[in-house]
């Protein structure tokens, strides 16, 4: 299990360091987790499905992807994984701030492409299938930065720099950069306000009126909307965020199991304990005594 960088949600946290903003790392599910919700962040991901068969959401669209595929999610772009039924699902995710590679002046490059991509101007392409001829060469670049990753030699941030900037040109070149307006949908919009809420208040009790109210609508508009536009009712979806918190919480952190629940926002531990057991096949002290990281 290999959940050290992991990171959940509108995410609080830095995707490796403030002066080097790029993390890797390998997920399996379903040991890991079954599934990750619905969630978005200003940093590029780049997944690399590498075992079985997964679905992967972005911007409320589903992708089957099997092992060979190459999903790009651009900074800001709401986006889930899951695996799919009976299937394991293993990828690699790169991570990393496009912020990393601007430079002081303000050249062509950075003009044209890096600062429309950070500005949700142009987007990278979602899919690059196995069987696409740019595949091979963006697995070189991903299996490059992995190297380079893992040896930390003296320099090693301008080659991970060198490669991101590689694989753009790759793209670039070959016009597959997108301006899609789909990106743009106001139900998107509207939905990421929500999930900011939830990022924000999930400590606390959180209501189907207080979320609606963020929405701008009645309750029962609200509900039908969140569940048409994830898939998933929104007590699921506010379960599912504050159980992964927790997951995360039990292997790096030495809290107490109560703390834990109310930390994120269940304040009765029988209810924790059982709803945690549902989504892991584990009770909260099981699968921290098995999973611990510290």
């Amino acid at each position: 299990m290999d959940i050290n960088n992991y990171t959940f949600y509108k995410e609080k946290k830095n995707h490796g360091s403030s002066s080097y903003p790029f993390t890797i790392y390998k997920v399996r599910m379903p040991e890991t987790f079954s599934q990750f919700p619905l969630h978005y962040h200003g940093e590029v991901e780049l997944i690399h499905v590498s075992e079985g068969k997964g679905i992967i959401t972005v911007n409320l669209k589903p992708y089957v992807v099997t092992e060979g595929t190459i999903v790009f999610i651009s900074p800001g772009i709401l986006h889930s994984m899951e695996q799919c039924q009976g299937e394991s699902f293993v990828y690699r995710n790169i991570i990393f701030d496009l912020k990393m590679v601007l430079t002081y002046i303000s050249d062509e490059s950075t003009l044209k492409t890096l600062l429309p991509i950070l500005a949700n101007k142009i987007y990278f392409p979602v899919i690059i299938e196995k069987q696409n001829t740019l595949n091979a060469t963006l697995m070189a670049y991903i299996n490059t930065m992995q190297q380079i990753h893992d040896a930390r030699l003296p320099g090693y941030e301008l080659a991970i720099k060198a490669q991101i900037m590689l694989m753009i040109y790759l793209l670039t070149s070959n016009n597959l950069l997108l301006t899609d307006k789909y990106y743009l949908k106001s139900s998107v919009s509207k939905l990421k306000k929500v999930l900011s809420y939830i990022s924000g208040h999930y400590e606390e009790t959180i209501s189907i009126q207080d979320a609606a109210a963020v929405y701008g609508s009645s309750p029962s508009n609200f509900m039908r909307f969140f569940k048409n536009t994830t898939g998933s009712s929104f007590i699921r979806y506010l379960n599912d965020y504050r159980l992964n918190i927790a997951q995360e919480q039990l292997l790096t952190t030495s809290c107490s199991i109560l703390d834990i629940a109310v930390n994120t926002g269940f304040n009765n531990l029988s209810y924790f304990n059982r709803m945690f057991k549902n989504k892991f096949q584990e009770s909260p002290s099981s699968y921290r005594k098995k999973y611990r990281i510290l």
